[in-house]
């Protein structure tokens, strides 16, 4: 069996939800750790690369409303949950169309043999 492609959908509102609870976890690490300025990322954000445009928020203006700024950085990070999604599904659904598909059989790690009585 071989994967020729993937509905990006469902991965984009994973990457969504995902990425919404990393925003929520970034402000309350901002908020409690006393960091200096809180980043809200736009664009492509996933481990190893970073294709964002950052806006970054001293701490003097964020302290003043903080409920705001939250909302800001859960919307920040899932909408970039979301652009990430689609970027890497398209790159895979590509790649995937190339090659023919990518290979999913299930291969076996240990016998499977009946217990003997």
């Amino acid at each position: 069996m071989r994967i020729v492609a993937v509905r990006p959908r469902p991965v984009c509102v994973v990457l969504f939800i995902v990425y919404a609870v990393f925003g929520l976890c970034a402000f309350l690490v901002f908020d409690f750790d006393n960091a200096s300025e809180l980043i809200l990322p736009f664009g492509i954000l996933m481990p190893l690369a970073d294709f964002t445009f950052n806006i970054r928020l001293a701490r003097s203006i964020v302290s003043a409303e903080p409920v705001p700024y939250a909302i800001a950085a859960i919307a920040a990070y899932a909408v970039s949950g979301f652009v990430t999604a689609a970027a890497l599904t398209y790159c895979f659904n590509f790649v995937a169309g190339l090659t023919g598909g990518i290979d999913a059989r299930f291969v076996a790690t240990s016998d499977e043999k009946e217990p003997s009585s």
